[in-house]
């Protein structure tokens, strides 16, 4: 997952700090997703388009990650504050110049 999010980021034209988040952020999700141990998969989907990149992975579910200090969502939401969850997916919109981090 690392891997594809640090090609569609430099396909969006993203820098190297907010790839590095969105790499960060998506690998947190996903290991919460996968610990908590229900998802028997999980779904990435990319959308670049220049200067901007919106990611949305999933199964989500409430509670996922919440046993660590500072959970995989709140990690997401801090480097990313648009980052939201939809159903069953979490949405990070990102732009150039978005990042929080």
């Amino acid at each position: 997952m690392r891997l594809f999010v640090s090609a569609v980021a430099r396909v969006a034209g993203l820098d190297v700090e907010t790839s590095d988040d969105a790499r960060l952020a998506i690998s947190e999700l996903a290991t919460a997703i996968v610990e908590g141990g229900e998802a028997e998969y999980i779904t990435l989907r990319a959308t670049p388009m220049e200067g901007r990149l919106t990611l949305v992975v999933g199964p989500w579910r409430d509670g996922l990650g919440e046993e660590e200090e500072f959970g995989a969502l709140e990690i997401a939401s801090a480097l990313f504050s648009g980052t939201s969850v939809d159903g069953e997916f979490v949405v990070l919109p990102i732009g150039a110049s978005d990042a929080d981090g």
